[in-house]
């Protein structure tokens, strides 16, 4: 799951939620300077990953790239899956997607003076290009992959095209959105408990 999944299935601690969804970004050491609340937050962070990675249905929409993006299949779906949590939020929170992104956004605000300079650019970023927000548009998702194919890409020295997926990933949505729908309340159960 990308980071409105993460988001969502945080409790509403901003602390748990922060580090649930800057856990990529906090590191080593700097895993030491947070609070216990964050700390849980990158726990969770790590149980949703782990959870995802190894469920059959995920695995499932992952086959159904058929070999077409090899060794970047999960990436794909956990990017896509935030589309499609996002094309049909009023189905898992009471509040429109822009009220909840903006209250996530406006809690990364008041955090920051506690992050790392890298974790608050991503942070700045996130805000300024209404990441959570716009997961719902298909530019939005070109933009994730774009983005996640040029970190790969300098974490590699390998190129990668993520936003070619695009067109196979919607030619399919209705399989991908049948998946998600079966594995999501089962995540979520999982990540409540």
């Amino acid at each position: 799951m990308n980071w409105l999944a993460h988001a969502l299935l945080s409790p509403a601690d901003p602390e748990v939620r922060l580090g649930n969804l800057l856990a990529d970004f906090i590191k080593g050491r700097d895993r030491q300077h947070v609070t216990e609340r964050f700390r849980i937050g990158l726990k969770l962070h790590s149980f949703i990953d782990r959870y995802t990675d190894t469920h059959p249905l995920v695995q499932r929409s992952i086959a159904r790239l058929d070999g077409a993006f090899p060794l970047v299949g999960g990436i794909l779906i956990d990017i896509f899956y935030d589309h499609l949590l996002a094309r049909r939020w009023e189905q898992h929170h009471d509040a429109p997607l822009d009220t909840f992104a903006q209250g996530v956004y406006d809690d990364l605000v008041h955090y920051t003076p506690h992050l790392t300079a890298e974790a608050n650019e991503i942070i700045s970023w996130m805000i300024r290009e209404d990441r959570l927000g716009s997961y719902r548009r298909i530019e939005g998702i070109e933009t994730a992959l774009r983005n996640v194919s040029r970190r790969l890409s300098a974490r590699t020295g390998r190129v990668f095209h993520l936003d070619h997926a695009v067109g196979p990933l919607f030619e399919r949505i209705d399989d991908y959105q049948a998946d998600f729908d079966a594995f999501f309340p089962e995540l979520r159960a999982a990540a409540e408990a």
